[in-house]
């Protein structure tokens, strides 16, 4: 648990979830005529699909010299348990 990248591969999930929970939730009060469609829904839709990405490969956008999967490499970029399954 010394590494940032074995924390927040515990959060990445959650955090994207939420995004398109998020997504639903604007799409239901789209639905229920409170956001009105020309904003609702093309939010909704990025957040649905875009969102769980970019919180899956935030650290490469903060730092582009970090490995792409950093949860699969263990704690000091080695290979790790999981390494042999992107070619380490």
């Amino acid at each position: 648990w010394d590494s940032d990248h074995l924390r927040t591969a515990l959060v990445k999930p959650a955090v994207g979830s939420l995004t398109v929970s998020m997504g639903v939730f604007l799409g239901t009060l789209c639905s229920r005529g409170r956001l009105p469609l020309a904003a609702g829904v093309p939010v909704a839709a990025v957040l649905s699909a875009a969102g769980p990405w970019v919180v899956f490969f935030w650290h490469r956008l903060i730092d582009p010299s970090e490995p792409w999967f950093p949860e699969f490499m263990g704690s000091n970029w080695g290979p790790g348990p999981l390494g042999h399954l992107i070619g380490m």
